[in-house]
This record gives C-alpha cells, structure tokens and sequence, in this order.
C-alpha cells in the first residue's frame, strides 16, 4: 500500500522584491535538498504577465533573460520543483503574484516527512528573504490604511485651510481692552464739549468700520500675506510629498530584472530624494518658524 504524502504549506500576505540573486538562491536550496532525500529534481518556471500571456521556462537563465517590459511586466511567477520519477507526490511550489492578499506561498509535499520538514524551513528562509518588512511596507501598504489616509488628507486639509482663514480674519484690526478704555474715556470728557463729542463720534466709526472689515472672509491674496500659510502650506506640502512616496514609489511586487529593475532602481532613488531632502527640509523649516515665532511672542508679551 502507497504511503499518503506529508505536506507543509505557508501564505503570505507582503509586498517583495525578487531579483536574480534570490531566484539562484532558492534554486540552490531546491537542488541540494532533492539531491540530499535521493530525489531527482525538475525545476518549471511559469510566468504571467500583465497582458496574461503565459510561458513556461525550463531555466532560471531563460527568466532572467526576459525583458520584464514596464508596459508588459511580469504579474506572477510560480516555480514547480518535482521528482518526475514520482509524479506529483514530491514536489514544491512557491507562488509569487500581484494580489492585494495571500500573494506569496510556499508548499512542499513527499512521502518523505522528515525531508518535508527540512526542505519547508529552508525554502520558507529563502522566501522569507525576499518579502519587504519596513515600516512603510508594514503599516502604511495594508487597504485600510490607504483609506484612512485619503480621510485623513482630507480632513487634515480641510483643517489647515480653515485654520489659516480664521487666522486671517483675526489678523484685522479688532479694538482691544485698551482701545475701548480710551474711548469710554473719550466719552466722559466729551460731555459739554460739541467739538470732543464730534471727535469721540469719528474715532468710534473709525473703529466699527474696521472691525467689520476685520470680520469680512479673507481674500486669496490676503492668505498669501498671512504667517499661517507659512506653516499650513509646508504641512500640505509635507503630506502631499509622504502620500506620493508612499503610494508610487514603494511597489507592491517587484520582479527585479530586465526594464523593471531599472524603474525599481529609480523609484528608490525618488523616494530617498523625498524623505531625505524634500520632507525633512520641509519639517526642519516648519519648526524653525514655530521656534522664531515663539522666541518673538514671548519676547514682545
């Protein structure tokens, strides 16, 4: 009686980068561990591309030797590893796609439990090797959160917008204690007098019409003049730079060779620029000005 095959499976839900370096690693792994359980080994590369064309290699030299066009890039790649002599009772699979979920896996069969159990660790190593585990990758790549962020764009815009409106409604000349003690002053001495009286009456309407003109909505060109915008602009500006580093040049799978190696390549280059120069600049000059103007305020109270 035939002896059911062992089996060992694992799914990941993680962005990647697959280069060639990692593909001959895990083909290594694939070929000392069948020669080791006496087991021969064929190796299939199955590919998809994003026309849904498919081919079938027979060589890691022939994968790495495909263009990977950006038009056309490859989707999903599958590498089939079996013992022809025992149909498909040994075999590993490990799975590479471009879904949002469950985009990479690994399973390993035989009848040989023990070589299931090494040759599963040592491949889930190697796979492992190749999944991207930075922060931004972790917490900022997930659907939910790139629901979250377009809420919170839109709220946080909203927010500065208003801010900055209400500080330029406030920058008006409303009368402060000071002035309405002058002018209750001016009325008590203003009593008997016809030309104090006149004057009181002039330097109150003077007053009421600046004060409704404080309280008009500001124009665009005032918020322009306005030291909010000096700090509303460079936060959108910040946010704006994080949202575009984040969701265009940090790939979800990347199958680096041919073309797309060179736009991967670039894409690490852009987002270094935006986090390291543009970003930090931004968020080093916001502090400044909240310092200096602090620094001022308490100074002039």
């Amino acid at each position: 009686m035939a002896t059911a095959p062992a089996s060992a499976s694992k799914t990941f839900t993680s962005a990647y980068l697959l280069d060639g370096g990692k593909l001959l690693r895990i083909q290594e792994v694939l070929e000392d561990e069948f020669k080791a359980g006496d087991f021969q080994l064929e190796v299939e590369f199955a590919i998809t591309h994003r026309d849904n064309t498919h081919s079938h290699l027979g060589s890691l030299d022939e994968v790495l030797r495909l263009d990977n066009t950006v038009l056309n890039p490859i989707t999903e790649l599958t590498i089939r590893a079996r013992d022809p002599r025992e149909d498909l009772r040994t075999q590993c699979v490990i799975r590479y796609d471009s879904d949002d979920r469950s985009n990479v896996s690994v399973f390993v069969a035989s009848t040989n439990r023990k070589w299931v159990d090494v040759l599963f660790s040592e491949v889930n190593k190697q796979v492992r090797r190749t999944l991207q585990t930075s922060t931004v990758y972790r917490v900022f790549k997930t659907a939910s959160f790139k629901l979250m962020s377009i809420v919170a764009t839109l709220i946080l815009s909203t927010s500065l917008a208003t801010w900055a409106g209400s500080r330029a409604s406030s920058d008006g000349s409303h009368l402060s204690g000071t002035q309405v003690a002058s002018l209750l002053r001016e009325a008590d001495s203003a009593r008997g007098s016809d030309l104090r009286k006149t004057q009181f009456l002039f330097d109150y309407l003077v007053s009421e019409l600046r004060g409704q003109a404080a309280n008009q909505p500001p124009s665009i060109a005032s918020l322009f003049r306005l030291k909010p915008l000096a700090i509303a602009l460079p936060i959108l500006v910040v946010v704006g730079c994080a949202v575009i580093a984040i969701v265009w040049f940090y790939p979800w799978a990347v199958f680096a060779w041919g073309d797309c190696e060179q736009i991967h390549d670039r894409a690490v280059t852009t987002r270094r620029f935006l986090w390291g120069t543009v970003i930090l600049s931004l968020v080093i000059g916001i502090v400044g000005n909240l310092f200096v103007w602090g620094l001022i305020g308490s100074l002039g109270g």
